[in-house]
């Protein structure tokens, strides 16, 4: 016997799947956020009755129509309400800055904005005929008559806003049929089940919020809602486990703090599936889950994107060995072809690093008024016109098997004195201590325009991080080119909107020595040579005879010339370790006097 809940189809609306769901289990629950709870007959009528309050409002027609509200049941009336209307979403935060909000506002040339609180500075501007809309306004709606004609599962569904380079916000636009491609293959990958909680406490303005919102509502599941914007992860993780949670995903930042906060006790014996994604993930990050989570939670890391969701996934059992410090992106989905290519668009070799590509009738159709950026990621198959080719700008490589490491964007690739850095794997070697939760590296201009790394870690719980052992570390690890002049200590990374590490937010260094601070003088002959070397070497003036080299934010280079020096000057071999063990010039005077026999 056919399973009734099976995706026989993705040529359907996501609406029309849900009606399906809801036939098949109106009285199961569908959402709950704590104050509210739905059945699947429930959440129907009244996302019934909000398509025809918008219909009334905004009349028949394809467009885009946003929404602020904050994560809860009446956000999820108002999406589904969206598109049985037959128009697109565009999802805002009322925790975003109230200009993000009005830019994408704006960009999407959204004639009706539904809302539930404060939309103080989002009323129209010259020119704008932006209406609004309450999000009760369902409850005095009438009935939703039936739509004609049907709205094509071509339609675009949503219009998912992701940063652009330019600093500039860019529509991701969605069709039905992606999105419900995109949950056959999470739930046939998965196996998701109607008895199933779905976590659901990401942004609507995060693209990955469709992954727990549209797996549950499109299998019969329960979706429970979190509006989680206190940053406190022990009322989170509480929630979490009275909620009893079977299915979630996490970005691996996140997890790093919910895993900080852990008691051994905690272990969250309803989770039968935790997704990560949306970062790279690495192996220390689950040998610590795996000391949280029961033997019997599946683990599985996940490659996915705005434009193409569900890629690609590593499935993680109890026992799992992992061969490197990248847990990896695993094995494409299907639908997803995907490939990696140098940067002259030939095929790699194993283990060599490239672009990769996606090949798929189910990728975005490209940005929202955006031909250029668009041309420039997305072709055609010249093939076969079904089939789309996205430019997905993140690099990786292939293992022997041809299981897909994922390595960072290619904009995470910098190029520093003639090097390429791809600062990821600067960040997995911080990572890779045990006393470092987070991290995060970018390159940064000093005050005289000269470019250098700059490296921030956060201290695991409990834990604090030794940074002498921390710099020897990554001079031992990184060839010298690659060694940040700067590590800095922080609390936390402050975070975008898409919950990853907002670099701009970080401390910045203190750049230069401070020269009003009295330094230690020479002793002799051989500290004052010594100081002359390194001051030249590093540009920094004065040094004192006690100033810790490797502190001073000079980078490896300016670091190795003055060692060159050091060896002409004193016919003396000295060598990374030797600085070490003597970081500044009294105890390198020491070193060399006793070698030297004075």
């Amino acid at each position: 016997m056919n399973d009734p809940k099976a995706f026989n189809t993705a040529e359907q609306c996501i609406h029309e799947r849900f009606d399906e769901i809801a036939g098949l289990f109106p009285d199961r629950v569908a959402i709950s956020d704590g104050s509210l709870s739905l059945t699947y007959r429930e959440l129907r009528e009244a996302a019934d009755k909000m398509a025809s309050a918008i219909l009334e409002h905004s009349g028949h027609g394809q467009e885009n129509i946003a929404f602020l509200i904050s994560n809860n049941g009446s956000q999820i009336i108002t999406l589904l309400g969206i598109l049985k209307a037959g128009k697109s979403y565009v999802a805002l935060d009322p925790q975003w800055p109230a200009e993000r909000n009005r830019m994408i506002l704006a960009d999407a040339r959204c004639r009706l904005l539904i809302f539930d609180g404060d939309i103080d500075g989002l009323a129209a501007g010259p020119g704008e005929t932006t209406s609004v809309m309450n999000a009760d306004a369902w409850k005095a709606a009438n009935e939703l008559p039936p739509l004609q004609p049907p709205v094509p599962a071509g339609n675009n569904a949503i219009t998912l806003y992701t940063s652009g380079s330019t600093g500039t916000p860019k529509g991701v636009m969605q069709s039905h049929r992606n999105m419900v491609h995109f949950i056959k293959r999470l739930t046939e990958r998965f196996g998701i089940v109607p008895g199933d909680r779905i976590a659901y406490y990401l942004s609507a303005g995060f693209s990955a919020h469709a992954l727990p919102l549209l797996g549950a509502l499109l299998n019969g599941a329960e979706l429970v809602i979190s509006d989680f914007r206190t940053g406190n992860f022990l009322e989170f993780s509480r929630w979490f486990r009275e909620s009893k949670i079977s299915f979630a995903m996490m970005i691996p930042s996140f997890l790093r703090h919910f895993l900080a906060v852990q008691d051994k006790r905690d272990r969250y014996p309803d989770l039968r599936v935790l997704l990560l994604g949306g970062e790279t993930l690495y192996r220390s990050d689950v040998e610590k889950a795996r000391k949280v989570f029961r033997r019997e939670t599946t683990l599985a890391n996940i490659y996915a994107s705005t434009e193409a969701y569900l890629m690609s996934s590593y499935i993680m059992e109890h026992g799992c060995l992992l061969r490197g410090n990248i847990v990896p992106a695993g094995y494409p989905a299907e639908g997803m072809e995907l490939s990696i290519v140098d940067e002259n668009g030939n095929p790699v070799r194993e283990k060599q690093r490239g672009e990769i590509i996606l090949r798929s009738r189910y990728v975005s159709e490209g940005y929202w008024h955006k031909p250029a950026l668009q041309e420039q990621d997305f072709k055609t198959d010249p093939h076969d016109s079904r089939y789309r080719i996205f430019k997905t700008s993140d690099c990786g490589y292939y293992l022997d098997d041809g299981c897909i490491v994922h390595t960072g964007r290619s904009d995470s690739s910098i190029k520093l004195r003639g090097y390429r850095i791809d600062l990821d794997e600067i960040i997995n070697l911080l990572l890779g201590i045990e006393e470092v939760s987070e991290a995060a590296c970018a390159l940064k201009k000093n005050p005289q325009g000269a470019e250098q790394l700059v490296a921030w870690a956060v201290p695991a719980k409990d834990k604090s991080i030794d940074m002498e052992y921390i710099r020897a570390r990554l001079v031992r690890l990184l060839p010298g080119y690659m060694v940040p002049g700067h590590i800095l200590l922080t609390k936390e990374l402050p975070k975008n909107a898409t919950g990853k590490a907002d670099i701009d937010l970080l401390p910045e260094p203190v750049w230069k020595s401070d020269s009003s601070v009295q330094k230690t003088p020479a002793a002799d002959a051989t500290e004052e040579a010594l100081v002359a070397i390194f001051e030249k070497a590093l540009k920094l003036s004065p040094i004192g005879t006690g100033d810790n080299f490797l502190e001073t934010g000079a980078n490896s280079l300016e670091l190795f010339v003055a060692l060159s020096e050091v060896e002409k000057r004193f016919n003396t071999r000295i060598d990374i370790d030797t600085i070490i063990k003597t970081p500044n010039i009294r105890s390198l005077a020491t070193h060399i006097r006793k070698i030297q026999g004075i």
